[in-house]
């Protein structure tokens, strides 16, 4: 029987779903945002960090945007919706894991190439968790964090561009 190779999580994801899983939750329900601290418990990632308000729909907005994120894209999103006007033909390939991670409630990791960057295409990892509102059981906030490996090369992020729910293996 062939056994799957774990999956290795860049090191601000890896602190983020460490993070994540010692946080509160209401019975077997998820974290709530209340129990969420990035700028006293995890300074490192602030920067790196979004977090995204989960509407009806479901759909999307930017409720904090990290420095780091904001000065590579040369824009602040901070408030806006993530849509087609955001991100035109990509738009869907943006919005398949924030939908997956309400839908299954669990953390999802997206690898692949930076868009949109001010400097040379990059390897860049995507991983989010979901957090709770009053409701413990329903996703109200998505929590994600960027990491960029301007050193792995583009073509090896390309094959690897997929959706992975990275909680097969840590659940």
């Amino acid at each position: 029987m062939a056994v799957d190779k774990p999956i290795e999580l860049a090191a601000m994801s890896r602190l983020l779903l460490d993070y994540w899983r010692s946080r509160p939750s209401g019975g077997a329900g998820l974290p709530a945002r209340t129990a969420i601290d990035v700028i006293c418990d995890l300074p490192r990632l602030a920067a790196h960090v979004m977090l995204i308000d989960v509407l009806e729909g479901p759909a999307f907005r930017y409720r904090v945007i990290g420095t780091a994120l904001v000065d590579r894209a040369r824009r602040d999103v901070t408030g806006h919706m993530l849509d087609r006007a955001l991100y035109g033909d990509h738009i869907e390939e943006v919005l398949a894991p924030l939908r997956q991670v309400v839908e299954r409630r669990r953390p999802v990791r997206v690898c692949g190439v930076a868009r949109g960057v001010k400097t040379m295409a990059a390897a860049m990892e995507f991983f989010c968790v979901p957090l709770a509102d009053r409701d413990p059981d329903r996703v109200a906030y998505i929590l994600g964090v960027v990491s960029f490996d301007a050193n792995r090369q583009r073509d090896e992020a390309e094959s690897e561009a997929t959706m992975v729910d990275v909680l097969q293996d840590f659940w």
